[in-house]
C-alpha cells in the first residue's frame, strides 16, 4: 500500500476537498452579495442624483420668484423713498414759512 491509498490519507484528501468545496461556495456567495450590494449602491446613486437635479431645478425656481419678489420689494421701497422726500420737502418748505412768519 502506497502512501496516498492510506485511509489517513485519504480522509485527509477528503476533508481537504470538502473545504475547498466550501469555500467554493461561500466565495460565490460572497461575489453574489457584493453584486447585489454594487447595485443597490449604483440605484442609491442614480436616485441621490435624481434628488440633487429636482432640488436644483425647485431652487431656480424659487430663486426666480424671490428675485422677482426682491426687485418688487426694492421697487416699492424706492417709492416709499420718493414719497417721504416729497414729505419732507412739503414739510421743510411750511416750517420754513412758519419760521419767516414767526420773525415777522
Amino acid at each position: 500500500m502506497t502512501n496516498i491509498e492510506s485511509p489517513s490519507v485519504q480522509g485527509r484528501i477528503k476533508r481537504i476537498l470538502r473545504r475547498v468545496r466550501i469555500f467554493r461556495r461561500e466565495k460565490e456567495k460572497y461575489a453574489e452579495r457584493i453584486k447585489e450590494e454594487n447595485k443597490r449602491i449604483q440605484k442609491d446613486e442614480i436616485l441621490d442624483e435624481e434628488e440633487d437635479e429636482e432640488k436644483e431645478e425647485e431652487d431656480e425656481y424659487v430663486e426666480h420668484y424671490q428675485n422677482v419678489r426682491n426687485v418688487g420689494n426694492f421697487l416699492g421701497a424706492e417709492e416709499e423713498d420718493e414719497e417721504k422726500e416729497e414729505e419732507d420737502e412739503y414739510v421743510n418748505h411750511y416750517q420754513k414759512r412758519n419760521v419767516k412768519d414767526k420773525k415777522i
